[in-house]
């Protein structure tokens, strides 16, 4: 399959919302939005536990992907749903964040985050291009969330959200949708247009041992920076068997969603169950989601690579 861009559209604007720092596929995504013709990456936001930090690495791989102009916000550190201190623990604290050390002591500043917090960068970059800017959002909904309630008009203003998060196949409550149960209610009630990457669908694309060999052989300030991130994520997620792509898939389904089938379904979050709390549930009623049921894995793996080493 060819990503020939001559006669496409012109790129999709578009904002990352993520959680950089401890699952390595953030970083390896972001780099591939800015280096992707398809897409036009026009800001990042972070969220969860540290969010500086998690912003000063989005922007030292950006400044490495050759888009250092692209400003990066940090957000919001905790969820807007209530979070027991043995929840909070589970996502905090030492090791936590595995990889956001490759930004060293004498590059903190150099890196820092704008001063403009993430929610209010989202809000002026939805109403400074109503209908046309989509929320790419590969963490927990925590800054959406927020943003929606702070200004009561900008779900209308949002050309679309899309999203890595939720299960509908599997009984799961996925990470990043029980990171913030009730910003993840309100996401998907806003009535925004939203793609949802479920977790059983995205998690087939793997960069193996080979493909990450393939990454360190072509060398460049990009490939070091992102296998430096990958070796020092390795240790803390070793049952894997490489870096597990989930949060590749909103950004590929922005850009060419013909890489990604999808169902429209009637999703809503499971916010009050004991044991299910935090389950994306399909339900009777209008569809408000296309979620992910399959993968174009070859043309993905290859689109991957010669985006980000041009072979």
């Amino acid at each position: 399959m060819s990503d020939d861009t001559s006669h496409a559209a012109a790129p999709v604007p578009i904002l990352i919302d993520t959680d950089a720092g401890d699952d390595v596929d953030d970083v390896l995504a972001i780099a591939f939005a800015a280096r992707w013709g398809r897409v036009d990456l026009r800001g990042v936001t972070t969220v969860g536990w540290q969010p500086e930090d998690r912003a000063r690495l989005v922007r030292k791989v950006l400044d490495a992907a050759g888009a250092a102009n692209v400003p990066v916000a940090a957000g919001s550190a905790r969820p807007l749903s209530p979070q027991t201190a043995e929840v909070f623990a589970r996502y905090s604290g030492p090791g936590k964040l595995n990889h956001c050390d490759v930004v060293t002591p004498e590059e903190r500043q150099r890196y820092a985050p704008v001063a403009e917090h993430a929610v209010d960068m989202i809000i002026r970059m939805v109403r400074g291009m109503p209908g046309q800017l989509t929320l790419v959002c590969i963490g927990q909904l925590t800054n959406i969330a927020a943003a929606l309630k702070k200004r009561s008009d900008l779900a209308g203003q949002i050309k679309a959200i899309a999203l890595m998060g939720g299960e509908t196949e599997l009984l799961r409550a996925e990470h990043n949708i029980v990171q913030d149960v009730a910003a993840a209610h309100d996401v998907l009630a806003s009535g925004v247009p939203i793609f949802m990457g479920t977790w059983s669908v995205t998690r087939r694309f793997v960069l193996m041992p080979d493909d990450v060999q393939r990454l360190r052989a072509h060398d460049s300030e990009l490939t070091r920076l992102l296998c430096l991130c990958i070796d020092k994520w390795a240790p803390h997620q070793s049952w894997k068997p490489g870096p597990v792509m989930y949060d590749l898939a909103p950004i590929l389904w922005v850009g060419q969603p013909a890489l990604i089938a999808t169902k429209p379904k009637c999703v809503r979050v499971e916010a009050a169950g004991t044991y299910t709390r935090g389950l994306t549930m399909p339900v009777s009623g209008d569809p408000n989601a296309l979620v992910s049921t399959d993968l174009d894995l070859p043309a993905i793996s290859d689109l991957y690579h010669r985006t980000l080493t041009g072979s």
